[in-house]
């Protein structure tokens, strides 16, 4: 069985020495942990910027821009005649109870709420193949934004629609 191609990674060692080699730095100069840092700082102000304000964030190099998306779940759609939930399980109080029970968001008015990459603003060749994958860090960050006492984030972050 052949390994699975790992994703394009910034912070392996490779990418590291070709940044330093196209920008003619040396090892001395910038240390490996200070690149990775680097990294944090700069992703780190475009999600914080997004989750403060709820608007567009326009990436650099023709790359299109992130949101954070607001979008309320349909609690049941119908396939072949047949109607099914379509709300994630709440597996702990499935345990618990003995029988299926799913996550409502009713803290969030039933909104459901993610990031977003809009590439058809992107400026780079064949942008329909690339696919957003936003970090863990990222993700979390959001519900710790919602979940803030006395919070308007719910309100403030929009239903975007994307352009097929």
């Amino acid at each position: 069985m052949s390994r699975k191609k790992r994703e394009y990674c910034t912070y392996n060692k490779a990418n590291y020495l070709r940044f330093l080699k196209d920008n003619k730095i040396s090892e001395i100069e910038l240390s490996f942990e200070k690149y990775k840092k680097n990294l944090d700082i700069c992703n780190w102000m475009y999600i914080e910027y997004a989750l403060s304000t709820g608007q567009k964030v326009q990436l650099p190099y023709g790359f299109g821009t992130l949101a954070i998306n607001k979008k309320m779940l349909k609690r049941f759609k119908t396939h072949n005649g047949k109607k099914y939930v379509n709300l994630r399980p709440d597996w702990k109080e499935t345990r618990a109870n003995g029988k299926m029970v799913y996550h409502t968001n009713e803290h969030t008015d039933g909104y459901n709420f993610r990031w977003i990459w809009f590439s058809e603003d992107a400026k780079i060749h064949l942008n329909d193949l690339y696919v957003f994958k936003p970090g863990r860090y990222a993700s979390r960050a959001i519900t710790k934004y919602i979940n803030k006492p006395n919070s308007s984030y719910k309100e403030m972050y929009m239903e975007w629609a994307k352009i097929k």
